[in-house]
């Protein structure tokens, strides 16, 4: 009796350690040794227009991009050895073509996506697009709970990036992808929805929207394997520069590479 209780214990200690275990924990030195991460930023946040209809600021999402890109360098230096070069900066990459929003400024304008920010220097701009199309596609996913965020990560685990051997990289040389989307509402908004709906229902109940915003993470290898990957959905705007840094720490939690390893 006494060894079948022990090894029920073992086996659920056995379990419980498993279930911790990161896919991506066998990493860290393949992506120490990294010399070059080419990154490819998409930001798709909207904002509201009249009548619930919602618009794209075009000029604020490629500053997104790149205020985003700039945040990363900034995380990254002592963590890696690796360069960051910022390859591609797009604006609703991960959606099917032909879609189109109305422009945030004119809103009889339409926006078709993607738009992919010119101003970013890049002779093989083209090519990578092509390539990394359907790698945004399949790795953007909204991820709201635990549960969720586990699904996400068997989910990638289990996909195929091969596809990135397309682009000739050598070893040593990877992609990183940052892909953000949500919603961006004036605080002033939240605010008078607050109070509203605190007057109709006599102090009992108060609803307000939010700003909300989803970020999802890939890095892949020369060769295609995914050297890690994970996402996470939270509240607030992420143009501050302080509260963009810390969104990019909670995205980079996991990453297999500790801060506190850094040297």
């Amino acid at each position: 009796m006494y060894y079948k209780i022990l090894t029920i214990i073992l086996m659920i200690f056995l379990s419980s350690a498993n279930a911790k275990k990161s896919h991506f924990t066998g990493n860290e030195e393949a992506i120490k040794s990294l010399q070059t991460i080419y990154v490819l930023t998409d930001t798709t946040l909207v904002e509201e227009l009249k009548k619930n209809q919602r618009g794209l600021n075009l000029a604020y999402n490629q500053n997104l991009g790149k205020e985003l890109f700039a945040n990363l360098v900034k995380y990254f230096d002592g963590l890696i050895n690796a360069e960051l070069i910022h390859s591609v900066a797009s604006v609703g990459l991960y959606h099917p073509e032909n879609v189109y929003l109305p422009d945030y400024l004119d809103s009889s304008h339409k926006i078709i996506l993607p738009v992919i920010d010119e101003t970013i220097i890049n002779s093989d701009v083209d090519e990578y697009i092509q390539v990394l199309n359907p790698l945004v596609d399949r790795s953007f996913a909204i991820v709201k709970s635990r549960k969720e965020r586990k699904n996400y990560l068997d989910t990638m685990f289990e996909k195929d990036f091969t596809r990135i051997q397309r682009l000739g990289l050598q070893q040593g040389e990877s992609v990183l992808l940052i892909i953000a989307a949500g919603t961006k509402v004036p605080t002033q908004k939240s605010v008078e929805q607050g109070i509203a709906t605190a007057i109709l229902t006599l102090g009992l109940f108060s609803s307000w929207e939010i700003s909300a915003n989803q970020f999802n993470a890939v890095l892949i290898s020369h060769d295609g394997k995914l050297l890690w990957t994970d996402a996470y959905f939270k509240s607030g705007k992420v143009t501050k520069d302080k509260k963009q840094k810390s969104f990019i720490k909670r995205l980079f939690k996991h990453f297999p590479v500790k801060m506190n390893k850094r040297k």
